[in-house]
């Protein structure tokens, strides 16, 4: 039985009570699925069955939903009256000092302090979590306009109430951009302002306070949330699906991963699909496998502190950071153990020359260790300490260059390009800030003074600077053929003192004389930021660094280089002082050995050895639907096997039908067939990654072609071995025969012929070599449209109904998957276009069914001649609760005269219908008929006894149709939007006070 996949032990319930079998609620819902399959209900018709309990599913989701609908409601009336409140305070506010605020639009601006108050008094607090800072400047510009505040003075005044906050703006702001209120607005944002993935964290770990309401709560939540959204740019419903399964597909990636794309998405965010191809990306650059499942949880980064510290153990400015997480001593099963003192298998606390070197330090009066000074080369020192400028010829016009070693490209100021210039493309530049400006893209010729011109395409936009040069175009220009200068590490020996003495020494030994080479690359520097370090470990850290300058080990440096201390600690509890120089190390130049071709080596002798008299052989077999393969293998004097002979067969109609079991059985047969020369009269071994071989051998009862096939393996003397499939990948690899696929690409070629045909889009072209719109593209005489960041095809008129029509013919799927042609092709109103061919679709209007549960006739409830006879009966709400926590209404309807009684209840159960009917019954008697929905309160044992003890006939509708209770209905949307209107100005004045 196939049960909808959110059916609940209530919707099980009411289907067994509804086909006349008893339920409880202590059952398991096992229990009431066993006892639904075992019912004669179920026997007789089962599929009566599941389309009721589907009905009894949706009608609960239905219901569910109107909650929430109403629950939304409410919020809305909330956040409606909480504004209504804030305007009126405003409006006081605003009356009693109206006379001030007049004489200041006056001009009489000169009480400051004044004016500050007053801006105060109608601006929120200071915000003390950074997502509320949006809140706080809508407030504070509110303030401003209220106040008719100059422009001269909003930055005197937002920065007066930020007081303390507003000391790092003060740091680095210049004296004549402090006037500029949005510009000091933006730095205090930048400061300020969470990032996404801090708002995403914050709206997550959110709580309710003790002091706060459930509403309050929620609409704290949602104000949280749309920032959020607001941050990312979520403009529609496919937006935010796709922000919600990124932030979850990010969540799940290991910190290596997620740093990574993180970085690559800056301030932007991916779609799960890119995010996915950036992954596989990733991996295949990390030559990771897919199989590799690494926990995301098991590192943990923080934001680390500067704690200034020089340190010239490797000559460059160190920033001290704190002490890692204790290591788990706790080693994998499958990692090589090797010890740090000699490099042999085993730990070190069991090496032996352990001791050995403990003796030799106790006779040595100390160690050297390598000290690394850095030497920039001299034609590139420029490029690190400060800025410095270049001379160069832009077009024939000297100019000044700043060298910019972040740049990725050269700009040149708009003032020194002339205006006829050609624009090749439009682009948008970003700043280190964030700070976007667009740009466009011409060419020039540039050159050093007596060197030769070079054609490049530069970006041009309004700069300080004359020229932004990068460094690489630098050394281009200045050398073709000169390599990036690099940093030379000369190595000089320093004294340590003795472990195993008392007193520190100073005394310099003999040292290693060697040297390593740092690469440049494209960043010629490396700063690490250091860890947070608590006071006992500064203190430690202090003190160490302390003794190493007096003893002349270290010396204070300042460099291009930094790498952080670390600090451990020893297995007595004392501090020992680390540096990670993992980063450092990845810049070390490294060995390089020239690999070998692998096509070159395929065929250069020998790539099959000969076959041998004698010696051990092993056939290795693999098959699947595309193929069969084999290796004959021949063990060779040094106890290796190698391989003698290939055979790879591509598989038949007839075969492709068999079983994987059988496939396996067959490439053993056909290698046995190929190689039986070298086979026949002597013992080998057959290896498989079918364990299932062997097993069907040795059946009693076989099928005639298995049959056949054990008769002919009887000529050979074999052992069968199993071996994984992941250890049979060089037979694997010839059962998969390439498939070739020669695609011709029919459509796009008649787009092209279509665009010229076409009227508007000839005019859209000429208006492209104007230079008039950026957002269209021409590509080999092929209209494109930019979207982000990908170049969709824009499809004439008279191709449009062609396009969608092949993508709906993949699967004649429904418009939201035929509209995923939107990836490749653009045009307007395109999702119209595609409802209209799938509506006349031949195939779908044959084929496709209308689902669920085929309507039947309906019946027309007979009226009585006489009035008070029937009534119609349900339930509304829930509704605000009222002082005496009434909170539903239960609404009787009379069928002849239309009459309506609305009673008040605190609940929907059946002792308040009962006892409301019962009320009614002492003034206009018992009726003969009650006709209800199938809720809980009419479907219970107690309003069915309660209907038998008065002869009353209890009508129940069908689930899932309330229009078969239409009366009540009626009065129902009649009465919710009085109930609604009522409430608005205060939800406790519902209709449950009247």
């Amino acid at each position: 039985m196939s049960f909808h996949k959110n059916t609940r032990k209530e919707d099980l319930i009411n289907v067994l009570m509804e086909i006349g079998e008893q339920a409880t609620s202590k059952e398991t819902i096992i229990e009431l699925k066993t006892k639904l399959e075992k019912s004669a209900a179920f026997k007789d018709d089962p599929d009566f069955v599941i389309n009721l309990l589907n009905l009894f599913v949706e009608d609960r989701q239905a219901k569910a939903e109107r909650q929430l609908q109403e629950t939304n409601s409410q919020l809305e009336l909330e956040k409606i009256k909480l504004q209504q409140i804030e305007r009126e305070i405003e409006l006081q506010k605003t009356l009693a000092e109206g006379q001030a605020t007049r004489q200041g639009s006056k001009g009489d601006t000169n009480n400051l302090e004044n004016l500050i108050t007053s801006v105060k008094t109608l601006t929120i607090q200071i915000p003390t979590k950074t997502e509320n800072f949006d809140l706080f400047f809508q407030s504070l510009e509110r303030s401003f306009r209220v106040k008719y505040v100059p422009e001269n003075l909003k930055a005197e005044i937002l920065i007066n109430i930020l007081g303390e906050r507003a000391h790092n703006i003060l740091l680095y702001i210049k004296d004549d951009e402090i006037k500029e209120y949005d510009l000091v607005k933006s730095l205090i944002l930048r400061e300020f302002q969470p990032t996404a993935q801090e708002c995403l964290l914050n709206f997550r770990k959110a709580k309710r306070q003790a002091d706060e309401t459930h509403v309050q709560f929620a609409t704290r939540l949602s104000a949280m949330f749309k920032y959020y959204l607001k941050i990312r740019n979520v403009v529609d419903f496919k937006s935010l699906v796709d922000l919600m399964i990124s932030d979850k597909f990010l969540d799940t990636l290991e910190p290596e991963t997620a740093s990574h794309i993180k970085i690559m998405q800056a301030d932007q965010w991916m779609t799960p699909v890119e995010l996915g191809k950036a992954c596989d990306i990733f991996f295949i650059s990390k030559n990771r496998s897919l199989h590799d499942s690494r926990n995301p949880n098991t590192f943990k980064s923080k934001n680390d502190d500067v704690y200034n510290k020089h340190c010239a153990n490797m000559g460059y400015t160190n920033q001290f950071q704190r002490q890692f997480p204790k290591h788990n001593q706790s080693v994998r099963a499958d990692k090589t153990v090797s010890c740090y003192i000699c490099g042999g298998p085993h730990f070190a606390r069991n090496c032996t020359k352990k001791t050995m070197n403990s003796e030799k330090r106790n006779t040595d009066t100390g160690h050297a260790v390598n000290q690394i000074e850095t030497s920039i080369s001299s034609q590139n020192n420029f490029l690190f300490n400060e800025l410095h400028y270049v001379d160069v010829i832009v077009d024939n016009t000297p100019l000044r260059a700043t060298l910019d070693s972040g740049a990725n490209s050269v700009i040149i100021n708009s003032k020194y390009v002339s205006e006829g210039k050609r624009i090749h493309s439009q682009i948008v530049l970003t700043s280190c800030f964030g700070e976007k400006r667009s740009a466009n893209v011409s060419e020039f010729t540039i050159s050093l003074k007596g060197g030769e011109k070079k054609k490049i395409l530069a970006a041009v936009c309004r700069i300080e600077a004359a020229i932004l040069l990068p460094s690489k175009v630098f050394e281009f220009l200045k050398n073709e053929s000169e390599e990036a200068g690099s940093t030379n590490a000369s190595c000089k020996p320093v004294c340590l003192q003795n472990e195993t003495g008392g007193e520190n020494e100073a005394e310099l030994t003999g040292g290693v004389t060697n040297s390593g080479e740092i690469t440049d690359g494209s960043n010629l520097f490396l700063l690490k930021r250091s860890r947070r370090l608590s006071l006992p470990e500064k203190r430690q850290v202090e003190k160490q660094i302390d003794e190493w300058l007096e003893q002349g080990i270290i010396r204070e440096s300042c460099s291009d280089f930094s790498s952080p201390v670390v600090v451990c600690k020893k297995k007595d509890g004392t501090m020992r002082l680390c540096i990670d120089y993992r980063k450092l190390n990845k810049k070390i130049v490294k060995d390089r050995y020239p690999l070998p071709i692998i096509e070159e080596v395929l065929d250069k002798e020998p790539v099959l050895h000969l076959f041998k008299e004698g010696a051990k052989l092993e056939l290795h077999t693999d098959a699947c639907k595309l193929g069969l393969s084999a290796v004959l293998l021949q063990q060779g004097e040094d106890g290796r096997f190698y391989p003698i002979h290939y055979m790879s067969k591509k598989t038949s109609i007839q075969e492709k039908k068999l079983c994987s079991y059988e496939l396996e059985v067959l490439a053993v047969i056909e290698g046995l067939k190929i190689f039986q020369n070298y086979l026949l009269g002597r013992k080998f071994r057959i290896q498989t990654d079918c364990a299932a071989f062997a097993k069907t051998l040795d059946k009693k009862e076989l099928t005639p072609k298995m049959a056949r096939w054990s008769i002919f393996l009887t000529d050979f003397d074999y052992e069968v071995v199993h071996r994984p499939a992941k250890q049979m990948q060089h037979v694997d690899a010839l059962s998969r025969h390439p498939v070739m696929l020669v695609t011709s690409d029919e459509l796009t070629y008649k787009i092209v012929n279509a665009q010229e045909s076409d009227e508007y889009i000839r005019t859209i072209k000429k208006l492209l070599q104007e230079g008039k719109t950026s957002e269209l593209i021409v590509s080999n005489k092929i209209l494109y449209k930019i979207s982000e960041d990908q170049e969709l095809l824009v499809v004439p008129e008279m191709m449009q109904v062609d396009v969608i029509k092949r993508a709906h013919s993949f699967g004649h799927f429904a418009a939201t998957k035929t509209e995923l042609v939107k990836r490749d092709y653009y045009f307007p109103n395109m999702r119209k276009c595609i409802e209209n061919v799938i509506k006349n679709c031949v195939e779908c209007i044959l084929v496709n069914k209308k689902r669920g549960k085929g309507e039947g006739f309906l019946n027309p409830i007979p009226k009585e001649d006489l009035p008070l006879s029937t009534y119609h009966v349900d339930f509304i709400g829930p509704l605000p609760t009222t002082n005496k926590n009434y909170n539903h209404i239960f609404t009787v309807v009379d069928a002849f005269t239309k009459f309506t009684w609305l009673y008040p209840t605190k609940s929907t159960t059946a002792q308040e219908a009962i006892e409301r009917l019962k009320l009614q019954q002492k003034t206009f008697g018992k009726p003969s008929r009650v006709i209800s929905d199938k809720g809980g309160a009419f479907r219970s044992k107690e309003f069915e006894d309660y209907c038998t003890d008065e002869q009353i006939s209890n009508v129940q509708i069908t689930t899932g149709v309330p229009r078969g209770n239409g009366q009540v209905e009626r009065i129902h949307g009649v009465l919710i939007p009085v109930l609604t209107k009522m409430s608005i100005e205060d939800p406790r004045l519902s209709g449950l006070s009247m």
